[in-house]
Formats: C-alpha cells, sequence, structure tokens
C-alpha cells in the first residue's frame, strides 16, 4: 500500500539526509579544525554496565543558529539499546519587550541497528561519560528524525523537557528518580547580530540498573 511505500521513502530520505549532513561536518572539521567528532567506541571495550556503572554523561558545545536542532548521545543501555537526546533552541520574546531562549530535549532509545539505517552511528559510544559535538539538523528535518526513530521497532520516548532561561543563564531538567533519571544542564548564549546561539549542554542518564 501507498501509505507503506510513503513511511518507506521518507525513511529513506531521512537516512540520506543524515548520511549528507554527516559527511559535511566530518568534512568541515577536518579542514576548518572544527569541534571534535563525536566519540567513537573501541572495539574491544566494554560497556559501562560491565564496568559496574549505571550513569552516562555527555557534554557538549556547538553553535546553533534559531531553527536548527542538534543531536547527542548514543549510549549503550541497559536493554542494549542506545540513547539519544534531540535538543531544539527557540527565541521566545516577551510582552516587556525582553527575550528568553525556550530548549526543548526529547530523549529517545533506539535498538543498535537502527543507528545504522539512519546513518547515526558515528553517535554510538560504550564509554559511560563523552565530550562530543552531535549532529546538527533542520528543526523540521529533526522532528521527522525523531518521529521515524520512534516508529522503529524496540523504539521509545524516554522523556521531553522543557526548559526556559535567558541570555548566559544555565538551566536544568531533573526527570525520574535518584535511581533512575534523565538530568539537563543547558546555557545558551545568544551570538550578538545573528539569529543564533552558543550551546553549552550537559546531559546524564541514569537508566534502570541491569537485571530491574
Amino acid at each position: 500500500q501507498a501509505s507503506n511505500r510513503l513511511l518507506a521513502q521518507q525513511s529513506e530520505f531521512l537516512r540520506l539526509r543524515a548520511e549528507v549532513t554527516r559527511l559535511r561536518q566530518q568534512s568541515a572539521a577536518s579542514t576548518q579544525g572544527g569541534p571534535p567528532k563525536a566519540a567513537q567506541p573501541a572495539p574491544t571495550e566494554s560497556s559501562a554496565y560491565d564496568k559496574g556503572t549505571n550513569d552516562f554523561s555527555s557534554e557538549l558545545q556547538t553553535r546553533l543558529s534559531f531553527g536548527q536542532s542538534v543531536v547527542t548521545g548514543g549510549w549503550a543501555t541497559s536493554s542494549g539499546k542506545r540513547a539519544l537526546v534531540f535538543v531544539q533552541p527557540e527565541l521566545k520574546d516577551g510582552q516587556d519587550g525582553t527575550q528568553s531562549i525556550v530548549i526543548k530535549a526529547h530523549a529517545v532509545e533506539v535498538a543498535e541497528a537502527t543507528l545504522a539505517q539512519y546513518s547515526l552511528q558515528d553517535l554510538a559510544t560504550t564509554l559511560p561519560q563523552t565530550q562530543q559535538h552531535g549532529v546538527t539538523y533542520a528543526n523540521a528535518d529533526a522532528d521527522n528524525l525523531r518521529q521515524q526513530l520512534l516508529r522503529e521497532p524496540g523504539s521509545q520516548l524516554l522523556n521531553g523537557p522543557v526548559m526556559e532561561t535567558s541570555s548566559g543563564m544555565e538551566a536544568g531538567a531533573f526527570v525520574g528518580t535518584e535511581d533512575e533519571h534523565i538530568q539537563l544542564s543547558v546555557t545558551p548564549t545568544l551570538i550578538p547580530g545573528t539569529s543564533g546561539i552558543d550551546l553549552k549542554l550537559g546531559v546524564q542518564i541514569r537508566p534502570p540498573k541491569k537485571g530491574n
């Protein structure tokens, strides 16, 4: 049927768009001394769970225009899947003439094979702590990608907090319990003369303990 063919075509389009974006960012980083690539898993490295830890965290610094989103993460979870975080900033004008920055975030969990299917395999890491630049998309492409990922078998939305702050001020969100949570911290700084921000993002995911 037509609907299934349309979904397949959309999936292939997003996969190719993601691959082009990834290759462009790799080329820019190598020729311009850009931000480091997302951490790569070592072939013989054990996961954080095998090391007896239960937390996964990432620090990210990147520059985004309003209308862009960044995807980071790629941690291996206790279920054998991968956790990704989508971050989308928006500029909000207040009635008093002030401006604030709204950060919409979505944490999703996907199967290992799904990363490669959508050309996100470079985000995969077995390290419990990483420093990454993530992958940047136009908002519409990021929204479509997230929706496509969530349609894949084994995928689920872990949470979707929304944070509001001012330029240069840190905001955070904590969802869950001490034993199982997602914690985000964001510091967006408006870039003078542009319609974008420098974004400092910290992510910590504590999934359920193995065996729970």
